[in-house]
């Protein structure tokens, strides 16, 4: 830490947020205040910029980097769960720009352009606390403890889709491409997706109990859970993939009740968190 008051000024939190993991399921458990929040500082001009390359966004390393110095408490931004992500990026946006935000929204009804104001403080009023554990039973004999992906899991999952989309793109946009390689191209493409997904399943199993006499059997080593999930038939993975995303999807509750200025029709309004926008928008 510098000893330059003028840098010290810069480095102290400017807001705190809860965390709906409420600190579980790290490696390394984050610097929480007494009252169970993590401190978030302001972005700088650099973090600000770094949003604005969307080719680091989409693999992620702009976002690990402006996390990691905007919420020293979280010892590796790698690793935050996904219920928490949300939450850090609107209090990131409260800690440097404050607490309201102009966003526009067109009525579904008549299709006006509406302008409103969101209170981002309104919407951490708001965040659904993940149980600190999930368990999904198979059957009466096994159990397994399950966790949500990690931020960078989430972005991996993104890169493979975005890896599909690119390989049909470019076997639709060659009319002399032969047909075997083409299915050859996709079905390996597909094959690779899925391994990753596999994985990715895996890494968000933290143990499974076997029901037995005397006593339980619990196995938590990852290689022998990775070997597991492979032989998984194919409801009891999808159960565990369906609780993955579904606990995944907990956090901060991104809508507010909107009215149209023109035709009076009210409907909820969905507040995107995305980085390459969200930051962009004063």
């Amino acid at each position: 830490m510098s000893d330059n008051p003028l840098v010290k000024y810069y480095t102290d939190p400017k807001t705190y947020v809860k965390l709906p993991s409420g600190g579980n399921y790290y490696a390394q458990k984050p610097d929480l205040s007494v009252d169970g929040e993590v401190g978030v500082l302001a972005m700088t001009a650099v973090d600000e910029m770094l949003f604005q390359s969307p080719d680091n966004l989409l693999n992620g390393e702009s976002l690990f980097k402006v996390i990691q110095r905007c919420v020293p408490g979280i010892k590796d931004a790698r690793e935050i769960p996904n219920p928490d992500l949300d939450a850090i990026l609107v209090a990131m946006r409260i800690a440097t720009y404050g607490t309201d935000m102009e966003t526009n929204a067109n009525c579904p009804s008549c299709n006006h352009e509406n302008s409103y104001t969101v209170n981002l403080p309104v919407l951490l009023s708001n965040i659904d606390m993940l149980a600190s554990e999930n368990v999904i039973n198979l059957n009466d004999d096994i159990s397994v403890k399950v966790k949500p992906f990690t931020v960078a899991s989430s972005i991996m999952l993104a890169l493979y889709a975005v890896e599909v989309q690119q390989m049909q793109r470019q076997l639709q946009s060659s009319p002399n491409i032969d047909e075997v390689a083409a299915a050859e191209a996709i079905r390996s493409t597909l094959a690779k997706s899925s391994d990753r997904l596999v994985e990715l399943i895996a890494a968000s199993v933290l143990e499974v109990t076997l029901a037995g006499e005397p006593e339980n059997t619990v196995v938590a080593d990852p290689k022998q859970i990775r070997e597991w999930i492979e032989v998984l038939t194919v409801n009891e993975y999808k159960a565990i993939r369906i609780k993955v995303e579904e606990i995944s999807a907990i956090g901060v509750q991104k809508t507010m009740n909107a009215q149209c200025t023109e035709c009076g029709h009210a409907w909820e309004v969905q507040i995107g968190v995305d980085p390459s926008s969200f930051f962009a928008t004063r």
